[in-house]
């Protein structure tokens, strides 16, 4: 939902393309620079063959790119020159990012799995050394089956960052033994903390079902104030955030 950009008079565009009935060699994918006129004025290609991009984020004159199979390349690539893209660095860790929001001028924040069968998991990049980006920090949340709406909806995720705030709706299946078990499952947010220094700091969680076939999703988030939101189709949740996200009330809808 991010790879296409506009900057300086020019559309930037991260594509995949699926090629196995012309070569055999499966996806391939590329960064390709267009003037004001469609004319393709650079590009940079072969990035991570056999993989294909689940997740892209232009910043100014650089791009963060996340693509995936096994393990979970992320490229950042200097976009300053529009006719030479470059690739500056790698970072390879195992899973993979759907979605990438910037946490500051060198740090991103990073919402996946663990791996196609795996629960989910955040992670806090340094990308202050573009030759050499860092995992600073990564939580793992659930097991096989858990979800959560930011994977398909940016707007489902709520990050303040004067609050000290980052809010991640969840679908959490507490346990990894397959996709033929019952599992105990809830839904609601976890709420953490952001540092560069310490990582993820979990402040608590707000549920909005536990283990019920009435699973109605959180899809947004929002606070005022010392109040945190979260809302699903059934309902809204009020949470304390000054007191490790107390329940206040619920108020539900029609």
């Amino acid at each position: 939902q991010f790879s296409l950009d506009e900057y300086g008079g020019n559309l930037r565009v991260a594509t995949t393309v699926q090629d196995y009935h012309l070569t055999g060699n499966g996806p391939s994918s590329k960064v390709t620079v267009l003037d004001g006129r469609m004319r393709a004025l650079g590009s940079v290609g072969n990035l991570a063959p056999t993989q294909q991009i689940y997740a892209a984020r232009f910043i100014g004159e650089r791009l963060y790119l996340v693509t995936y199979r096994e393990t979970d390349p992320l490229f950042v690539i200097d976009l300053a020159d529009p006719e030479h893209p470059t690739v500056l660095g790698e970072l390879h860790i195992p899973g993979f990012s759907s979605y990438l929001h910037p946490f500051d001028a060198t740090h991103l924040i990073g919402v996946g799995k663990e791996s196609t069968r795996g629960g989910l998991k955040l992670a806090l990049f340094d990308v202050a050394d573009v030759h050499n980006p860092l995992l600073v920090s990564e939580q793992k949340l659930g097991g096989y089956g858990s979800d959560s709406e930011v994977l398909r909806d940016h707007r489902a995720f709520l990050f303040d960052k004067e609050k000290d705030l980052l809010v991640l709706p969840v679908h959490i299946m507490e346990n990894s033994r397959g996709a033929d078990s019952v599992q105990p499952a809830w839904g609601g947010a976890y709420v953490f903390g952001v540092d560069p220094d310490t990582g993820f700091t979990l402040k608590g969680t707000v549920v909005h079902y536990r283990d019920t076939d009435n699973r109605r999703h959180v899809i947004r988030a929002f606070s005022i104030e010392d109040v945190l939101y979260t809302m699903a189709s059934d309902k809204i949740v009020m949470s304390d955030l000054k007191n490790n996200t107390a329940l206040i009330g619920a108020v539900g809808l029609p």
